[in-house]
């Protein structure tokens, strides 16, 4: 099949780790698959990352990451402007170039990450081009922007026109019914791991690789430092804590808006030589935190099923989360602790609870799947489609895919459009 995938979410030269879940998908579709991305880059990180580093877009405004042809056309729009508008800024800056890609690539479906306005922009180009529609929702835009107002309505009518839902989680897939979306629109797709790399090892050692001490409990936080994650509520509890005795190690793997603001709150409270902050981290040496660790945290105020839990267990070692979402789809009582949204209270007995909890032996009740099994779930859900009348309106001919070759051309605007010929 030939899928298109469209999204902001999506590594690119400036933004190497962002989205780096639906690269990963991405790459589990092209071992079997032609998949060409669009991924729009917000002209303000633009911005901001080259003048704080210096660094610039390459000429085409393409990548390659993991061998997948990428195009990252500029997305203009005001800061302040009215969300219920993005998805028309979206369309002027981005839709020249999405056509221009889906005329060259011709793909049998295009899919789409986050609702509005990245799955409105794609559901209007997949209409103009009599192609189905695919958007995927991970459990921010439904769950917390679509709480109320012109954003919910944008939302959901983009969810309703599409062809098919796919949801990251049980949870997320009931609110998306109870929002009046077809039932039978609406597949569950878990997001997967690479268990290639998340896989078991000794916590001494990697304690030594990465300089920590071996005989300190630690846990562990990984993840953006933006407000959905909860980390206000973390650092309470770690000061009330600290206030009863006990000693620990909190180490915060990420970056994000909040950094500068949670650094100060760890100060004021005295909490430098408890809670340390180690930036981003990439996937190989990510391992050995899951590792390192007693347990990993996630005191989020909202998630779908997050990808560090799944990371997290893969490695087997055990979480304390908030309560929400689809976290409880994956949590096991022998090892996980969930804790109400926001209650540093209660999440100061969990924390503790579980640095003086001994290792469960018994094998977990949930294990995530792989990638390759999450797009397969996906490349099923496209295929399904396309057997559908509406892909009799474009008529393709799938040539052999080891007698094809991508070629490019610089089109008007910058972007390269990127095509298959044989």
């Amino acid at each position: 099949m030939r899928l298109l995938f469209f999204s902001t979410s999506y590594p690119n030269p400036l933004q190497p780790r962002i989205g780096s879940f639906n690269h990963s998908l991405i790459q589990a579709l092209a071992e079997d698959h032609w998949v060409r991305v669009v991924a729009p880059i917000p002209w303000t990180s633009e911005l901001a990352i080259t003048r704080r580093t210096g660094r610039r877009m390459p000429d085409g405004r393409m990548s390659y990451a993991g061998g997948v042809p990428a195009v990252h056309p500029r997305f203009y729009y005001f800061p302040r402007l009215m969300p219920s508008q993005l998805a028309r800024t979206m369309e002027w800056s981005c839709a020249p170039c999405l056509d221009q890609q889906i005329q060259a690539f011709r793909p049998d479906a295009v899919v789409s990450y986050w609702a509005d306005p990245d799955g409105r922009v794609a559901l209007d180009a997949a209409r103009r081009h009599s192609l189905p529609a695919i958007t995927m929702s991970g459990g921010s835009d439904v769950l917390v922007l679509a709480r109320g107002g012109q954003r919910r309505t944008a939302i959901f009518s983009v969810l309703k026109e599409s062809d098919a839902v796919i949801a990251v989680s049980q949870d997320i897939a009931n609110v998306v019914i109870s929002g009046g979306v077809q039932p039978e629109k609406v597949t569950v797709v878990r997001r997967g791991v690479d268990r290639a790399v998340f896989t078991p090892g000794n916590r001494l050692e990697a304690r030594h690789r990465l300089g920590i001490d071996p005989t300190r409990k630690m846990f562990l936080f990984v993840g953006r430092l933006v407000p959905v994650k909860g980390l206000s509520t973390l650092i309470e509890a770690a000061d009330q804590l600290r206030r009863q005795g006990v000693d620990f190690a909190c180490y915060v793997c990420g970056e994000g808006s909040l950094r500068a603001r949670l650094e100060s709150q760890v100060r004021s409270r005295g909490l430098e030589r408890s809670i340390y902050f180690s930036g981003s981290q990439p996937q190989e040496q990510l391992v050995d935190w899951y590792r390192a660790a007693d347990f990993t945290v996630l005191p989020s105020l909202s998630e779908g099923i997050p990808n560090v839990l799944m990371e997290s267990m893969c490695c087997e070692t055990p979480f304390v989360a908030s309560n929400v979402g689809g976290i409880p789809e994956i949590a096991d009582p022998n090892h996980d602790q969930l804790v109400p949204v926001g209650n540093s209270e209660s999440w100061a007995e969990a924390l503790k609870q579980q640095l003086l909890r001994p290792c469960s032996r018994t094998e977990r009740i949930f294990r995530p799947m792989t990638w390759t099994d999450s797009a397969a779930q996906l490349a099923r859900v496209a295929e399904r489609l396309t057997a559908q009348p509406m892909q009799s309106l474009l008529p393709l001919t799938q040539p052999a895919k080891d007698q094809t070759h991508a070629t490019t051309a610089v089109t008007t605007d910058g972007c390269k459009v990127i095509a298959e010929t044989t």
